[in-house]
């Protein structure tokens, strides 16, 4: 054994490829003063990545749904709904050869630009095993190994997954910071345990000073707003869609 014991029985291959199945690239389209935002004859797009709360709810980031770049106005209420109503949710898109399944939404039904999450609802109940959450808040204190997992579409790209190289670096009520290997369309991931439960909602980077990761300095460490933040945040502000997510 170098340094720790590294290795993971068998199942976590396994399990995660399961949860993966619950992970999906975003096609948000872009609205302006309620008609498309049209670009060289097509409607703007961006993208990002989402996954299943329930067989019916997408959880991913306000800012993907939201649509602006920084410095730009910010998006009307008209515009983000309608935004959010018109995502489309691309399951099984695992290679550049896959045409994956296409699933609509019916409507935005929750956000919080502080906590950084949006939740969209089917039109459909799909046929897929909703993530397991995890129920405890992410704790850190120096000295501690805790190794978090990502199952993202980077860029657009097909489905990626970054493994166990990705520690966590620090931790507060409402978010974590970790390591791990991201890119823009990552944004709305969800960061899982070794269980493969849900601990945060990936929403991108952000600059330090200071940290170090395998003896190296680094400038940028990633973040993610804890679940539990989520959740307690529903329980205050939307207690009916609280009670469909079984957590």
């Amino acid at each position: 054994i170098v340094y720790r014991d590294d290795m993971v029985d068998f199942w976590f291959l396994e399990a995660g490829a399961f949860a993966g199945k619950s992970v999906a690239k975003l096609f948000v389209p872009r609205f302006e003063n309620t008609a498309p935002a049209m670009e060289n004859g097509k409607q703007r797009r961006t993208l990002g990545t989402g996954w299943l709360l329930t067989d019916q709810l997408v959880m991913t980031n306000h800012h993907v749904v939201h649509f602006r770049k920084r410095g730009e106005a910010p998006a009307t209420n008209a515009d983000l709904l309608l935004q959010g109503k018109n995502t489309i949710v691309k399951f099984d898109y695992n290679t550049a050869e896959d045409d994956g399944e296409d699933v609509e939404v019916e409507k935005l039904e929750a956000w919080d630009e502080e906590l950084d999450f949006a939740i969209l609802r089917l039109k459909n109940a799909v046929t897929r095993t909703p993530l397991r959450i995890e129920k405890r808040k992410v704790v850190f204190s120096e000295g501690i190994y805790v190794p978090v997992n990502i199952i993202q579409h980077p860029s657009g790209h097909p489905k990626r997954v970054a493994l166990r190289n990705n520690l966590l670096t620090d931790a507060d009520d409402k978010t974590i910071r970790y390591f791990t290997d991201t890119l823009t369309g990552s944004s709305g991931s969800p960061v899982f345990s070794d269980e493969w439960r849900v601990i945060g909602l990936h929403c991108g980077s952000t600059d330090v000073s200071g940290v170090s990761f395998q003896g190296r300095s680094t400038a940028v460490v990633n973040v993610g707003t804890q679940i539990t933040a989520i959740l307690d945040h529903l329980d205050v502000h939307a207690k009916a869609l609280r009670q469909e997510i079984p957590v």
